[in-house]
């Protein structure tokens, strides 16, 4: 069975080759002005509008899928408490030797301390 993720992409080539064909029987009457060209201008617009509508909705779905898989794939993946990072090592050392610079800097490393400890 086809997954849908295919389907979508089948759907798109589909729609984008309903869209040429119907860009080129436009072409066509244009160029050779049939009896009936009323009839076949109106029938390659209808198929150019619809081609580019199913190529449209179909892009539409297939960006939700991928977004829906993503979001499956990252509420899955299990949350593990690493130990400190080499930055944050150095950022809790250079707290203990009392060297902070800047204010703001300090506030934001214990703000960030601050929702280190409480997870």
């Amino acid at each position: 069975m086809m997954n849908n993720r295919t389907g979508y992409g089948l759907r798109i080539v589909l729609g984008g080759y309903l869209a040429y064909l119907g860009i080129r029987m436009l072409i066509q009457t244009v160029s050779e002005k049939p009896a009936n060209m009323m009839f076949m201008g109106a029938m390659a617009v209808l198929f150019t509008v619809v081609g580019i509508a199913y190529v449209a909705y179909s892009v539409k779905k297939a960006l939700e899928l991928k977004k829906a898989e993503q979001e499956t794939e990252q509420e899955s993946e299990p949350e593990q408490e690493s130990e400190p990072k080499p930055e944050e090592e150095a950022v809790e050392q250079s707290e203990a030797d009392g060297a902070a610079e800047d204010p703001e800097e300090t506030q934001e490393t214990e703000e960030i301390e601050n929702d280190y400890e409480e997870k």
